[in-house]
């Protein structure tokens, strides 16, 4: 079973604490951003059978995020869920839109 998940961070809209998600601590001497201190950012999750991917978005407007293309294959979903964490929506993406000059394996256009 594949299934993509989008996790957006809306704080303004919801007062509950986050759950905690564990993380990989790939980053050294970072500090933690405040809650809602960047509205527009996205996490974008891919799991399958054979792999768990993530990739960052940017949200471009409540139904629009912007994305690389590399970060969307396969394409798959399309329901929409809330998760139960507090302050992360969980959806599956209805449809990708490829930048049309984008080519599988180049960075070129790589934009979705």
């Amino acid at each position: 079973m594949t299934q993509w998940l989008v996790w957006l961070n809306f704080t303004s809209s919801l007062s509950a604490t986050c759950s905690s998600i564990e993380t990989n601590k790939r980053i050294i001497n970072g500090t933690h951003a405040r809650d809602g201190a960047y509205p527009w950012i996205a996490h974008i999750k891919y799991v399958s059978e054979e792999l768990t991917s993530y990739c960052g978005a940017t949200i471009i407007s409540n139904q629009w995020l912007l994305t690389a293309a590399h970060c969307m294959w396969p394409e798959k979903g399309f329901e929409n869920n809330r998760s139960n964490a507090a302050k992360i929506l969980h959806f599956h993406l209805e449809k990708i839109i490829l930048h049309p000059a984008h080519a599988i394996g180049k960075m070129t256009q790589d934009l979705t």
